[in-house]
């Protein structure tokens, strides 16, 4: 179990339940849910729904997918639905916003997550409307490594995450958005792994973003707990394995 940190560098939490494809989920179908969670989530937009890569694509004259937008009051929380996907964002907006643990406390994004699922089984029993079947859970996270604050330099990053000990850090521009390093990986079970390493301009400094997410097909739909807590254990597996306890004792200020 990796031990908790008094200052994690972690910026964003998301977790979602991914079905093929629910035809009824339209602007119509999207403003009920807002009216229906619009109490925890006053803000609201739609948008175009987001295909696997975050891509929307056209073809023809089909009108394209939508996906809804819904915030909190305070700007941390987001859900986002559309024909594929019900997720739960959880967002750092300040210093002040502090990361509310995915289980390990009661109200953490699994709980929220949960209480979101069970939100939308009941909207769509309402409506006659059958659960979707062939269900996948996913959890990522991103976790922002500010050069000055967790590292220092070239050799310094590369303490932090060995896995850089042979990468250059910038290339012809060093300002410029850059991936270094990606992997992605399955297991029979169904369950997948993933993580990416980008470099990105932060003002004068540079930030290293990693990403870091597990998905895992749902057994039955009363099961998202069961499943988001195996994701969350891979996706904590992963940063375990890329940054050592030394480090993040040292840099991140670990307890436990």
């Amino acid at each position: 179990m990796l031990e908790q940190l008094a200052k994690p560098p972690i910026i964003e939490v998301g977790a979602a339940v991914e079905w093929p494809r629910l035809a009824e989920v339209d602007a119509v179908f999207l403003a009920g849910w807002f009216a229906h969670r619009r109490q925890r989530y006053p803000r609201y937009r739609i948008l175009r729904a987001a295909g696997p890569d975050s891509v929307s694509v056209d073809f023809g004259n089909a009108a394209p997918a939508l996906r809804g937008w819904f915030e909190s009051e305070c700007g941390s929380w987001v859900v986002q639905l559309d024909n594929q996907r019900l997720a739960l964002h959880w967002r750092r907006t300040g210093p002040d916003s502090d990361y509310p643990r995915f289980g390990s406390v009661a109200g953490g994004v699994r709980d929220r997550m949960v209480e979101e699922w069970q939100a939308f089984q009941a909207f769509l029993g309402q409506r006659d409307i059958s659960i979707p079947q062939q269900l996948v859970v996913a959890v990522f996270k991103v976790d922002a490594l500010l050069q000055g604050r967790h590292w220092k330099d070239e050799e310094d990053a590369s303490r932090l995450l060995p896995v850089l000990r042979h990468q250059p850090l910038w290339g012809t521009d060093e300002r410029a958005e850059e991936l270094l390093l990606g992997v992605s990986t399955a297991d029979d079970s169904g369950m997948s792994q993933r993580w990416q390493l980008r470099m990105l301009a932060a003002g004068q400094q540079s930030l290293l973003r990693l990403e870091t997410g597990a998905r895992c097909p749902l057994p039955e739909a009363g099961a998202v707990d069961s499943a988001l807590t195996r994701c969350n254990e891979r996706v904590n597996r992963l940063f375990d394995t890329l940054i050592s306890a030394e480090a993040r004792h040292e840099r991140f200020r670990g307890e436990g």
